[in-house]
């Protein structure tokens, strides 16, 4: 059974978790909730649940900047429960970040291990790595709820488009 949804989740409440749904685009969004009166706790859209996740630089860059040397690109690791770690490599050994979070993870570890004499992230990019496997599960629901809410999102105001654009011709006949 489908079900095209009317509303979807336009601002929240960081301080309460109150979600004002909207079934068009919904302007600018209250200073104080109307649930719990906090001021400056509204944030717009939908509240994004954490996942696991690695991206990295998108050009490699100089870290070092007291001791000079070549340019190197960071590579972020974060796990849905909150551990995180950043890790400066040379460019030529840089993962794919576009892959799965922890692929990511075990490649920089084993860059960590294979490839550096000593290497002082080892046992931090080794806490994020078992994080991100123990919440594998808890990441993929999460993943699977926000890309919902943004779906969510785009049907609504895809259809309240449409409906402008199809109600525009008919007041011309008029």
């Amino acid at each position: 059974m489908s079900i095209v949804p009317t509303t979807y989740i336009d601002w929240h409440c960081a301080a309460c978790g109150h979600e004002h749904e909207a079934r068009a685009y919904g302007g600018p969004i209250p200073v104080t909730c109307p649930q719990c009166g906090v001021t400056n706790k509204a944030r717009r859209g939908y509240p994004i649940l954490p996942t696991n996740e690695a991206w990295c630089d998108d050009r490699p860059r100089q870290y070092s900047i007291s001791f000079g040397g070549e340019k190197e690109i960071q590579v972020y690791l974060r796990a849905a429960t909150g551990e995180k770690i950043g890790h400066t490599m040379n460019p030529d050994w840089v993962p794919d970040c576009g892959d799965d979070p922890i692929a990511v993870a075990r490649a920089v570890l084993a860059i960590c291990k294979d490839r550096y004499i000593y290497c002082g992230s080892t046992p931090h990019v080794e806490k994020v790595l078992a994080a991100m496997e123990a919440c594998q599960e808890l990441s993929e629901a999460n993943r699977r709820a926000n890309r919902i809410h943004e779906l969510r999102r785009q049907i609504v105001l895809g259809l309240a488009e449409y409906e402008d654009l199809v109600a525009e011709p008919e007041e011309e006949e008029r």
